[in-house]
């Protein structure tokens, strides 16, 4: 499975000119979207070559709105931490919980967060708001009775991160390097102690900037 899909990330980097240009969405293990917002979501995507980690049973419905094989691949179970390491994957669409997101500023990639329940709003907002390393979607949690995300909505959120691309492609990569050289076995701090690593890490690197 690795071989092919690493075989297919390199078709698409080839494909692009050697630039990132795949969507790689993931919602976990434990989260259900309704059919509806399944369809919202291929039609926001269906532009973009993407890779979806997604049950299989979904499969077959979501190959019937308009899935290219040569450009969309849906997989039952994905090997994240590879993917999001290979340079062909331009964007990570996550629910925002500790361990996706913890790979993905290990990765140093730009992430749209669509919460879903318990910590990912606050983790949604952190990465917006404090890393400023992606978008959070909002009031997508199931106390919202899971609204579903319209396709117009969801393209709104994805060119607003492409447009401004380059922003949130430094920022990303400024927390990868501040993620690489916090203290082994950082994947056991709990998401206000990584943020506390990023803030000293920052401020120490101000200060010396001062100093020279």
């Amino acid at each position: 499975m690795d071989t092919f899909i690493k075989q297919w990330l390199d078709t698409q980097w080839e494909r692009a000119n050697r630039s990132p240009s795949v969507i790689y969405i993931a919602f976990g293990s434990w989260a259900s979207l309704q059919l509806e917002q399944l369809i919202q979501i291929v039609s926001a995507l269906r532009p973009y070559p993407f890779i979806w980690s997604l049950k299989s049973k979904l499969h077959l419905f979501i190959s019937s709105s308009g899935i290219d094989y040569q450009r969309h691949l849906l997989l039952d179970w994905t090997p994240q931490r590879f993917i999001l390491s290979h340079p062909a994957v331009r964007l990570f669409i996550s629910h925002g919980g500790w361990n996706s997101l913890l790979e993905s500023m290990s990765a140093g990639k730009p992430t749209l967060v669509w919460p879903l329940f318990g910590d990912q709003m606050i983790n949604g907002h952190r990465l917006e708001h404090e890393l400023g390393m992606g978008r959070c979607i909002l009031n997508t949690d199931l106390t919202n009775r899971q609204r579903i995300v319209s396709s117009d909505e969801l393209e709104r959120y994805l060119k607003e991160m492409f447009d401004q691309e380059t922003k949130y492609i430094r920022k990303a990569r400024q927390v990868q390097q501040m993620i690489l050289r916090a203290r082994e076995n950082s994947s056991r701090l709990c998401f206000e102690e990584i943020i506390k690593t990023v803030e000293n890490q920052m401020v120490a690197h101000m200060e010396k900037h001062n100093e020279l």
